[in-house]
């Protein structure tokens, strides 16, 4: 559940979830002891699909509900001919 820091109203919305997609930008550094690492930070794109919960927060300022699941399985149909 997604609430709003001030709601329009108490009515709950059921959403699906939004893709935050960013402008991605990369910078080599250098820690203390001179070894390289990157720093990957990125600025949010402001395209946030209707009927999603981060364009129903910004526009509808309604809390969201949104159902996920947490299967990570891959579609198999990928794999076929792989140990053929």
């Amino acid at each position: 559940m997604n609430i709003p820091s001030h709601p329009s109203s108490d009515k709950i919305k059921y959403t699906r979830l939004g893709e935050r997609m960013y402008g991605i930008h990369i910078q080599k550094r250098l820690d203390p002891r001179g070894r390289p690492y990157y720093w990957i930070d990125g600025d949010p794109v402001e395209n946030d699909e209707y009927g999603t919960d981060v364009h129903t927060l910004k526009n509808d300022r309604c809390p969201t509900i949104t159902p996920i699941s947490l299967d990570c399985t891959s579609d198999m149909r990928f794999m076929d001919g792989w140990l053929d």
